[in-house]
């Protein structure tokens, strides 16, 4: 979650977003969580929560189906992710 104005232009750019279905995105920013572990299986998408206390389940996302995003992307995406999760 960005803090500080800088932090919000590293995580508002393309390698830090994916288009999920409604009810899981709902379910991820009521609850407040902000930081998610992004990983893949093929081209589905699992969604871990990133903190320790409170965790929510893990979220599967089916390509295309659930979660739209650029499948020849995929390390850039995770490693981005994993990037801004290590800085926090």
């Amino acid at each position: 979650m960005a803090k500080k104005s800088g932090q919000f232009a590293i995580l508002d750019r393309w390698e830090n977003m994916i288009y999920i279905d409604g009810k899981n995105h709902d379910i991820i920013s009521q609850t407040g969580k902000k930081n998610i572990i992004l990983s893949f299986n093929r081209d589905n998408v699992k969604l871990s929560d990133y903190s320790v206390v409170n965790k929510l389940p893990d979220i599967n996302e089916v390509y295309k189906t659930d979660i739209l995003y650029n499948p020849i992307h995929q390390g850039i995406m995770q490693q981005t992710n994993a990037d801004i999760l290590a800085d926090l």
